[in-house]
């Protein structure tokens, strides 16, 4: 089988900036220490104007250590950054949700504009 060498293809970090994009899916995954967390998949707008057209991003949202009651109500992740998500999905202010289940639901397809930040570890620069 060819192929042709394409340099454009290759995992380069992608600018920093703001990025419109369509959130693909939010799934309840786990680490390697079992610590659950929220995995956003995002891909970028080829409709607009962006840095980076239909490449990928993601995202992740840690349960707190000390949840309060509020973040008990969303399985306890933080309670702001998810109704931050749900103010950039445009959600009307005083929608009820039963659950998080359904706020996950309701955000698969949304447009929301992220910003990508690049950020070190073990010597590392990652996309977050």
């Amino acid at each position: 089988m060819a192929f042709t060498v394409d340099h454009s293809q290759t995992n380069e970090l992608k600018p920093v900036g703001k990025y419109e994009v369509i959130v693909n899916k939010v799934v309840e995954r786990y680490t390697k220490n079992n610590t659950p967390y929220l995995n956003f998949t995002f891909t970028i707008r080829n409709d607009v104007s962006n840095p980076v057209k239909g490449g990928k991003l993601f995202g992740a949202l840690y349960k707190k250590k000390q949840p309060t009651a509020a973040d008990l109500a969303v399985d306890g992740y933080s309670m702001a950054q998810v109704q931050a998500w749900c103010k950039a999905a445009k959600f009307a202010n005083g929608r009820s949700f039963e659950n998080l289940a359904e706020v996950c639901e309701a955000l698969t397809g949304a447009l929301v504009i992220v910003q990508l930040k690049h950020e070190e570890y073990n010597g590392k620069t990652y996309e977050r």
